[in-house]
Order: structure tokens, then C-alpha cells, then sequence
């Protein structure tokens, strides 16, 4: 006999182990006051729903115990596994059911509003987009007539808190399998006249109003909770797939016994009992409010615990050194620049500007308390793009606070990792707030970085072989890499340009990307990928593109996510991914208005520190789709070591973070969001970054050699009018000689630096964009392999065939080599110079820039 068959009487006994419910069934009907033969009745009924069978007199019935237990491997393919399809566990009194912080600038005593839920309100509230863009209708909205669907917390207390009626709370998650698998189950009952006549149905999500649910004691999903609106709470039910037809029975029991306290059977059925004294009821339900507000600030919550008396004047010590040091520092700066062409020239550009620029005047002592003290004199700083600067006061308060607390491990329940865990927890409601995102509809998922967002998009997709994957030409080097998962699934790919993308959002007639794609798309082949991914019986495609490139900092219709989304038809589903890392740190982004289903980026862009952390911003219903394959730490619910065996986690962040997060790093995000609130806000530092731009681009183009030719070559759409509906805060530019002829970039850079002025020189990981501007066919580049390493190397040029660039109002258009316009060789250069303003940039910076290249470049032949 084979060991395989030698093992199979072993496991078939495992998975039918007894499980002895006599005692509840008899329970059950006698206190639902009926005879025998509706006792019987009960135990059939009971048993069918517990996938048994059993005679009408067997009291021994014997239950599936691996019911739970996901099917191996089989054929090769690895199952879907993400969480069971019956609980999902929140791990008791970790993140999941810590309470929303407040916004930054709300006090500590404010009543109890939860910020998600607010938020979430006013995401739906301000939602101009249609309610399906080719999707199907969410499986929590189905029904909604048979719900009081609550949002906030004084709704949650208005509707377990008045009426006559019994009141049921479905706590659930939009990401919860088992909570879809319930949701038909519970509309039934709320259908039932029976039940309707006395029970109010409630809705809530854990994710929207995280502190009622710690309160109602909710630690594993589907779970219901059944108030009297004059006692509270009564009891809580977990309602899996499996036990979720049980409930009218249970309701029914608390309906006929409503001055008695419950308790749960190992069955899940309610058990009355003596009702415990009025003022122990009281007594407990203070207890879990108490709880539950005890973790609403660091100071009364675990941290408050943690924190020993020493920590708590060392933290003081630092805030008081860092304010006094700012203080200091603002009253040190001085009042106007010292330089009297600088004063002229800022005197005129504040009179222009000056509603918009400086947060109010405070910039000119902010700047050198904040950022400028840790630079030399006279140093520029204008690189925004590649990296943001961090204040000295946000490293106050961060490096305080890890002087002043313990953060553990958040795989745990211990204290230190409680603390820990709430912390993370906080940081994804801000990160949601920020993006006025919906956390009914989005996960935020810590990352390393933009890329690994982007790569954990492209590595888990549902590629397949009809799949295609389009991208517009000036993405990121990280967004194109996805292309390579696309096509070893068989899929294909096309790189496609603007006008491209707005012919095909245009189209009303249903037709693909593919029959808009003209000369200057690429499109790839299919590779024969044998024994591929399981055909779901729709193919998945995916659009990518970036709200802003980074390269010339032009800026792309969102319009264009919710229209291409609206392309998907049965069978046949649009996704779009978002690469938003240049556009976020200056410009707000409201997903409540457009919807991509995945979003990347980088909180150093942001706000500079804390470094190596990302973000990837995920649809739930897209998260489903994802088919993750790696697992480990805390991304797996169980697993054994030698069977073939694992189950993902059900939330997506739990489920698409392997191992521990930076929980450091994510403690630090809410001193770089409250340096931004300090500010004003990101719609501040929107407008302050506007004011330099349109200030440089005016400086920039006016500079011009002695015989009237232009000294700078400008990319992007600053000169379009409306220029900042379409244009950033970014300044890719090539410097021009007396003849035309290109200064050396790479000397650019060198002698920048020199001078003090921090800039970025290179293809800024973008070939797309940079040899699109600059007129390298793809095949030239081709040409360069085994030469051309990286921005960094000694290969500057290409010597190509090249068409006359026309210039436009100072700005170069993108083109594309090969047109026929007087094609001449040509050294090419393969690279530029980008100058990139943020939240801390000032008219000095851009002011110092524009002299610099006047002074060091007008009317030379040669470089300097």
C-alpha cells in the first residue's frame, strides 16, 4: 500500500471529528417554547446547516472540523488562499481595531468624530465620478434599501441608541471573503417580515469607524452584535458562511427573553441567562469605552504606559529646544535680501505673487530655521524631485518621540507592539485622509518605495495571455518594467503617447488601444507561455501612466482614469495604475473624485525623511484580484511547514506586506504630515510652487545671447496657456549656444555644483520622455548597449541621424527622430538638466539659478 493510502484513514478521520450540540438544540427549542417534534425539526435543520446528516433522533452528530481548510495544491496551479472563507481574524486588540486618531490640528478632547469616517463621508459625498465605470456593483451596496448604513459615530449612536426595536450590527469588511459570503444570508433576514416587524439592521465597516467596533468587542469577521437601544449591547454573534442561517433562531431566542442576558454556545447558538445587575452592566460597558478611548492619544494609550518620567522631560526638553531654536532662528532672518538686484527683483515678484507664494510671508524665517541652516552659504537647493528636504522641527518631534516610547515588533500583543501596531494603524488613516480616499474602498499598503508599490502591481496581476498591458511613453523606468511580468504571462504591451491615450478616451464606439496606435507606439509581440495562469473567463489589462512625469514635469488628465475604466465590458476588464511619486508632494490628489485602482508613491518626496518607505494605495475589489504567490511573515495566516499548505490573510495590507513593516519609519509620518498642515496644507504648498514656477519660466526664456538666440531649450508645457493645469514644478531644460549647438550637460552639473546649486542631470529614469524630447529613436539607444551604463557614466551623446527641432515660445515639443525634416548626423545629447522645486523652495533658489546661467553661459562658444 502506498503511503499516500496509508495516510488517507488518518486524515478522513481528522476531518470528521464529533462535536456533541445536544444541549443547545434542546435549548434552542424549548425556549423558543416548542414540543418535540420541533425539536427534532431544530437538529435536522441545524445539522444541514452545519453540512452534516444525521437521523431525527441522533444527538451525536458528526461535524466537518477541516471545513475551514482551503483544498491543496492540484495541478500544479497555487491556489487563491487570501484569509479562510469563513473568519477573518483581527487579532483581538491589534491594529485592526485601534481607533482613528484625530486630524493633526484637532485638539485631543474633541468629541468623539471619527477623522476616517468624516473623510469617508465627504469622499462620498464629493464623488462627481459615475458609480461603476464598467465594474459591477459593490457586494456591501447590494440591498441598501434593507440597511441603516451609518458612516460616522453619531450615526452608529443614533441607530443602536433610539427605538423600540432590537437592533443587529453587521460589523464587516469590504475586503472580508466571509462577509461577502454572509451579506446574501443577512439580506434575507432583513427581508423577513417576521424579523423586519422587530429588528433594526445595521451596517457598519470596521474600517471607517474603527472605535465603536473595538467597543462592541468585535475581533474576527463576519461578527454581528445585537443591542436593546435601552440596555446596549446584549450580545455578540460571529456569523460565518457556515453558521450565518442560524441567526434567526438566535434572534428569535433574544427576542422572546430581551430582559435576560446571553451568552454563546461552542455552536454558536445564544444561551439566556440571568441578567447581571444593572450597574455591573454599566460597569462593563464603561469598561470597554474606557478601553477603547484610552488609545484615542499616544499619552493615555499604551504609550502612556511606556512612557517613564524621564522620557516624558526629555520630550518636553527637545520640543521646548526645538521651538526655541526656530524662534530663534525667525528672528534671526533678515528681513530683506541684502543683494540690491535680489531686493528689486523679489520686490517685484512679491507684488506679482505674493498672495500665493511664502505661506503667508512666514517662508524667509521659516527657510533658514528649517532647512537652510544645514547649508553652506549661498548653496541652492532644487531638487525636489529626486528627494525632498525634511525640517529640523519634524526631527524633533520624531527622534522625541522615539526617546520618549518603546515600539515593538507589531506581530505580537504585547505592549511595546500594541503601541506599535496603533501607530501603523494611525499612519494608514492619515495616508487615506491625505488623499481624501474612501477607506471603505481603499487599503494602504506600506512599501519600500514608488517602485516596489509598482513592482508588487506588476508581480501579482492577473496577467494571461490575451492580456495587454499599455503604458504612456513617459513613465518611469519602474513603471515600465511591469511590462516584463505582462509578457511572461503572454500578454502583450504598448508604449503610447498623449495624443495616443486622448484618442482613445475620446472613442465612444468600444474600440481598443490597439486600434488607436499609431507611428510612434511601440507594441510588443505575444510570447507562447505554455502551461500559463487558470483563465478566470475574463481578461485583465491594465493602463499605467503618471500623474506627473518626472522628467519635464508635465502633467496628465486624471479625467483619463475613470474614462478608461469605463471601457471594461464583460469579459474583458480595464484597470488603471497611477504612478503618483512627482505629482503628490506639490499638488493634491482626491480620490473621491477619480478612482484608479492602484497608486504608487514615495513619502520622502513628500516631506524628506523618513526614507525607504513607500506606498501602494489599492481598490479592495482589485486587491481580490491579486494572485500573490511569495508569502511569509505576517502576510500568512497559517501554514505548515511540510504539507503543500498556506492561507493568505484576508485584509489586502496584511495580505501584500511580507514581513514586518518599517514601523519606525510609518511612526514618523505624522510629524512630515503635520509639517505640511503647518504649512497650510498640500493646497498651499500647490499654490506656493506654482508662483516660483510661473515666475522662472518667464526668467528662463527671456535669457538670450547677444545675437538674439535663445539660451535655453526649455521641455515640457510651461508656454501653454492654463500652464498650470498641465505643468509642474519641474524645469527640464538644455543649454544653448550662440549657434544652436549644445553646452554639455554633464558639465552643467559639475559646475552647478560648484557654485551651490543643487540640480539633477541625466534621463532621470525616464528614457521614454527624455529621448522623446531630445529625438533618439529607439533603436539608436538600442545601439548604445555594452557603451551606456547609466546617468553616471562617461557616454554623453549619441551620434544619430536627426531632424531640425522647431522651437516654440522658448520650449522644444516633443518629437521623434526620423520625420524626413532635414535629417543631419548629429552628436545627440542623451540626457539634461532638471531644477525641481518643493514645499521649501524659495524665490532665492530660482532666482539663483536663472543668474547663474546668464553669468556663466550667455554669449559662449566654449564651455566654461
Amino acid at each position: 500500500m502506498s503511503k499516500e493510502a496509508e495516510q488517507a484513514p488518518a486524515r478522513a478521520r481528522t476531518r470528521h471529528r464529533p462535536r456533541r450540540i445536544a444541549l443547545p438544540l434542546i435549548l434552542t427549542a424549548l425556549l423558543l417554547g416548542t414540543g418535540p417534534g420541533a425539536l427534532v425539526a431544530a437538529m435536522n435543520s441545524t445539522a444541514s446547516a452545519l453540512g452534516t446528516c444525521a437521523g431525527p433522533h441522533a444527538l451525536l452528530l458528526r461535524t466537518p472540523a477541516c471545513s475551514l481548510r482551503p483544498s491543496r495544491r492540484r495541478s500544479g496551479i497555487p491556489p487563491v488562499r487570501p484569509c479562510g472563507p469563513e473568519l477573518c481574524s483581527l487579532r483581538g486588540p491589534g491594529p485592526h481595531m485601534l481607533p482613528a486618531r484625530p486630524p493633526m490640528d484637532t485638539p485631543c478632547d474633541t468629541p468623539r468624530a471619527s477623522p476616517v469616517a468624516a473623510h469617508a463621508a465627504g469622499a462620498r459625498a464629493s464623488a462627481s465620478a459615475p458609480a461603476h465605470h464598467g465594474e459591477a456593483e459593490k457586494w456591501w451596496k447590494k440591498e441598501s434599501e434593507l440597511w441603516v448604513d451609518v458612516h460616522t459615530e453619531e450615526e452608529y449612536e443614533q441607530a443602536v441608541t433610539t427605538g423600540d426595536k432590537l437592533v443587529i450590527v453587521d460589523f464587516f469588511a469590504t475586503w472580508c471573503n466571509g462577509c461577502q459570503r454572509s451579506y446574501p444570508e443577512l439580506c434575507k433576514f432583513a427581508r423577513d417580515p417576521e424579523l423586519a416587524s422587530q429588528v433594526k439592521f445595521v451596517k457598519v465597516c470596521i474600517e471607517e469607524l474603527k472605535r465603536p467596533a473595538k467597543e462592541a468587542g468585535v475581533k474576527s469577521l463576519p461578527h454581528a452584535v445585537v443591542f436593546d437601544p435601552r440596555r446596549g449591547k446584549l450580545v455578540g454573534i460571529d456569523v460565518p458562511p457556515s453558521k450565518v442561517k442560524n441567526l434567526k433562531v438566535n434572534l428569535m431566542v433574544i427576542l422572546k427573553n430581551r430582559d435576560m442576558d446571553f451568552k454563546i454556545d461552542p455552536n454558536g447558538f445564544v444561551i439566556p441567562v440571568p441578567a447581571a445587575p444593572r450597574a455591573e452592566r454599566e460597569a462593563e460597558a464603561a469598561a470597554r469605552k474606557a478601553e477603547a478611548a484610552a488609545l484615542e492619544t499616544a499619552a493615555a494609550g499604551i504609550g502612556g504606559r511606556l512612557m517613564a518620567a524621564a522620557g516624558v522631560a526629555a520630550a518636553e526638553a527637545d520640543a521646548a529646544t526645538a521651538a526655541a531654536a526656530v524662534a530663534a532662528a525667525e528672528a534671526e532672518a533678515p528681513a530683506a535680501p541684502a543683494d540690491p538686484k535680489l531686493a528689486a527683483a523679489k520686490a517685484e515678484f512679491l507684488e506679482r505673487f505674493g498672495a500665493r507664494y511664502g505661506y503667508g510671508g512666514r517662508i524667509d524665517k521659516l527657510y533658514p530655521a528649517e532647512v537652510g541652516c544645514r547649508m553652506g552659504p549661498n548653496e541652492h537647493y532644487m531638487d525636489y524631485t529626486g528627494s525632498s528636504v525634511y525640517a529640523n522641527s519634524q526631527l524633533e518631534a520624531v527622534f522625541a518621540e522615539l526617546r520618549s516610547h518603546l515600539f515593538g515588533n507589531p506581530h505580537s500583543a504585547n505592549p511595546s507592539s500594541s503601541f506599535a501596531s496603533e501607530k501603523v494603524e494611525d499612519a494608514r488613516d492619515m495616508v487615506l485622509r491625505f488623499f481624501n480616499a474612501d477607506p471603505a474602498e481603499y487599503s494602504v499598503v506600506f512599501t519600500r518605495s514608488a517602485t516596489e508599490a509598482l513592482k508588487i502591481v506588476g508581480e501579482t496581476y492577473p496577467w494571461g495571455g490575451a492580456s495587454e498591458f499599455a503604458y504612456l511613453r513617459e513613465n518611469h523606468n519602474s513603471v515600465l518594467g511591469i511590462r516584463e511580468y505582462a509578457t511572461a504571462s503572454g500578454g502583450r504591451f504598448h508604449a503610447i503617447n498623449e495624443t495616443t491615450a486622448e484618442a482613445w478616451v475620446r472613442d465612444s464606439s468600444g474600440a481598443d488601444v490597439t486600434d488607436f496606435l499609431d507611428a510612434t507606439s511601440i507594441s510588443s509581440g505575444r510570447r507562447p507561455v505554455p502551461g500559463g495562469p487558470a483563465d478566470d473567463g475574463v481578461v485583465h489589462n491594465l493602463f499605467a501612466f503618471p500623474a506627473e512625469d518626472n522628467f519635464a514635469g508635465v502633467k496628465y488628465p486624471l479625467s483619463w482614469i475613470n474614462a478608461i475604466k469605463a471601457k471594461s465590458r464583460p469579459g474583458r476588464r480595464w484597470r488603471v495604475m497611477l504612478d503618483a511619486a512627482a505629482y503628490v508632494p506639490t499638488q493634491p490628489l482626491d480620490l473621491s473624485v477619480v478612482r484608479p485602482d492602484f497608486v504608487s508613491m514615495s513619502f520622502y518626496k513628500i516631506f524628506g525623511y523618513p526614507t525607504g518607505l513607500g506606498a501602494l494605495l489599492v481598490r479592495v475589489e482589485a486587491a481580490a484580484e491579486l494572485r500573490k504567490l511569495f508569502w511569509g511573515g505576517g502576510s500568512v495566516a497559517l501554514a505548515t511547514s511540510a504539507d503543500d499548505f498556506h492561507v493568505l490573510k484576508c485584509r489586502p495590507s496584511d495580505r501584500l506586506e511580507d514581513g514586518t513593516v518599517n514601523f519606525l519609519d510609518i511612526a514618523a509620518l505624522r510629524h512630515g504630515f503635520g509639517l505640511l498642515a503647518s504649512l497650510g496644507g498640500i493646497r498651499s504648498v500647490q499654490a506656493h510652487v506654482e508662483a516660483l514656477r510661473a515666475w522662472t519660466y518667464a526668467r528662463l526664456i527671456s535669457l538670450h545671447h547677444s545675437n538674439g538666440q535663445p539660451l535655453v531649450a526649455l521641455f515640457g508645457k510651461h508656454h501653454v496657456p492654463d500652464a498650470a493645469k498641465v505643468q509642474g514644478g519641474i524645469f527640464n531644460f538644455a543649454l544653448l549656444k550662440p549657434d544652436g549647438s549644445l553646452f554639455s550637460y554633464k558639465a552643467f552639473e559639475v559646475s552647478a555644483a560648484a557654485a551651490g546649486i543643487h540640480v539633477r542631470t541625466g534621463a532621470e529614469c525616464n528614457p521614454g520622455a527624455c529621448y522623446a524630447y531630445l529625438g533618439v529613436g529607439e533603436d539608436e539607444v538600442a545601439a548604445l548597449a555594452g557603451q551606456k551604463e547609466g546617468c553616471h557614466d562617461d557616454v554623453e551623446y549619441a551620434n544619430v541621424a536627426r531632424g531640425e527641432v522647431p522651437v516654440m515660445h522658448g520650449a522644444w515639443e516633443s518629437v521623434d527622430a526620423g520625420d524626413g525634416a532635414r535629417v543631419r548626423m548629429v552628436d545627440v545629447p542623451l540626457g539634461s538638466v532638471r531644477a525641481s522645486l518643493g514645499h521649501f523652495s524659495t524665490f532665492e533658489d530660482v532666482h539663483a539659478l536663472a543668474d547663474f546661467i546668464e553669468a556663466r553661459y550667455k554669449d559662449r562658444h566654449d564651455e566654461p
